[in-house]
């Protein structure tokens, strides 16, 4: 996989965790996890991303597990810090 639809996640809004890793995902659109206020465990690691959306975890406040390992990122949106407290 190497792209996401806006709106990919929308029915899934009960999810705790969403596992995207070992893909070839160059970017993310912005608003890909909007809908899930229930996530906990986000893993985008072993991809292809250069760079985060700004505002790409807002709304995620039970996020516990957050793994961007293994990507081509140079920098992390300034909330990436609080989300990784």
């Amino acid at each position: 996989m190497t792209s996401l639809t806006a709106g990919v996640f929308s029915k899934l809004r009960s999810s705790t965790k969403i596992h995207l890793h070992n893909n070839r995902l160059t970017s993310l659109p912005a608003n890909a996890f909007e809908t899930l206020q229930y996530l906990t465990d986000l893993q985008i690691n072993n991809n292809q991303l250069t760079s985060l959306p700004v505002g790409i975890f807002d709304g995620l406040e039970n996020l516990e597990v957050l793994l961007l390992h293994y990507n081509n990122l140079t920098t992390l949106p300034q909330e990436a810090s609080i989300v990784c407290q």
